[in-house]
């Protein structure tokens, strides 16, 4: 930490713009996590203008284009701010990365993806970076393995998911009714023929409604844009978003948890609640909703209304198959780390 400092300055800085919102939201819960643990500390993000906030406090820098983008204005930012550490989320842009070390700042890059894991092997990156953490199907390959013994001190640490603190009861869920949760996630998502993920949970979740008689609950994400091509029928409630805490809640208490490709699935999982995954865009939707199967942590659906629906239907009637999907989730190895995230900023700070 800085002389003169008695609580620490951090910096994030998350890709965006996109359509998803991931890594903002994980940038999000890590400082909520870091402030609950430093109550003085000072927490900035750099997003690209017109990402949601999703309920955060935060001060945020706005840049015109993703961060990725923009290096002379987020250099611009790291040295105004001056800060303790800065979080690099699944970008790494080398001279950002020698400008926040320049300033003797500690480094970290995340990565929920190996594609990603291959930006902090640049020479500058790789000689500046103190910490990589990769999330859950993020690995290194032999010649990266190699490449880090060889010119790096950077170390590298393996993590699960990252949950904000849970308000254990939701005042709207008090009344204690069974409910399946629906969640694409940023809501931004479409199928291959254009279809917005969302509608497709919306639909699915009408006919798991009529069909069962549960109660469910779609939320739309706070990147869903555009006219409801479907309406919620009897029985399903429709959300715009939820702040990452009460969505914490809402995993937890739900019956069943259907989620798009990204991080909810993996903190599902941490909250070993059963989850049906639903890999929406080609890419790392369906290489991570292959992986979450390969490991019977979660089941895997197509992202069909009727087909969707129809897995939904037999899941959530089975309390046999629940019971075996929540105990095969507690042993995928997708843990709650936050509490080992913050030690790890602890230690860049002593």
């Amino acid at each position: 930490m800085r002389e003169g400092r008695s609580e620490p300055h951090v910096l994030f800085i998350p890709v965006s713009g996109g359509r998803g919102l991931g890594e903002f939201a994980r940038c999000v819960i890590l400082g909520d996590a870091i402030r609950a643990r430093w109550s003085g500390s000072r927490i900035q993000l750099v997003a690209s203008r017109g990402t949601p906030l999703l309920g955060t406090q935060f001060d945020v820098a706005w840049t015109e284009r993703s961060p990725t983008l923009e290096s002379p204005a987020v250099c611009d930012v790291i040295r105004k701010m001056g800060p303790d550490i800065v979080v690099f989320d699944s970008t790494c842009e080398p001279a950002q990365v020698a400008c926040a070390r320049a300033l003797g700042a500690r480094t970290v890059f995340i990565s929920s993806r190996s594609r990603t894991v291959e930006r902090a092997f640049c020479w500058t990156c790789l000689r500046s970076l103190d910490q990589q953490w990769l999330f859950p199907f993020a690995r290194l390959n032999l010649a990266q393995r190699a490449a880090r013994i060889l010119f790096s001190r950077m170390r590298v640490l393996s993590f699960g998911a990252l949950l904000p603190p849970d308000s254990q009861v939701d005042p709207s869920l008090s009344d204690g009714k069974p409910f399946i949760l629906f969640c694409v996630g940023a809501g931004g998502a479409r199928t291959v023929d254009g279809t917005l993920a969302s509608d497709v949970f919306l639909e699915a979740a009408n006919i798991v409604a009529q069909r069962t008689g549960i109660e469910c609950v779609v939320v739309m994400g706070p990147r869903r844009s555009g006219e409801m091509a479907v309406q919620p029928g009897p029985r399903v409630t429709r959300i715009d978003w939820l702040a990452p805490a009460r969505f914490t809640t809402w995993i937890r208490q739900a019956k069943l948890v259907v989620s798009g490709g990204g991080m909810l699935a993996c903190q599902a999982l941490a909250l070993r609640r059963p989850c049906v995954v639903v890999p929406f865009e080609r890419g790392d939707q369906h290489s991570r909703a292959r992986q979450l199967s390969a490991t019977k942590g979660a089941e895997t659906s197509p992202a069909d209304p009727a087909i969707l629906a129809s897995h939904v239907v037999h899941l959530a009637t089975d309390e046999k198959r629940l019971i075996a999907l929540s105990t095969r989730a507690a042993s995928c190895g997708i843990n709650d780390d936050t509490s080992n995230a913050l030690a790890s900023i602890d230690a860049l700070l002593s």
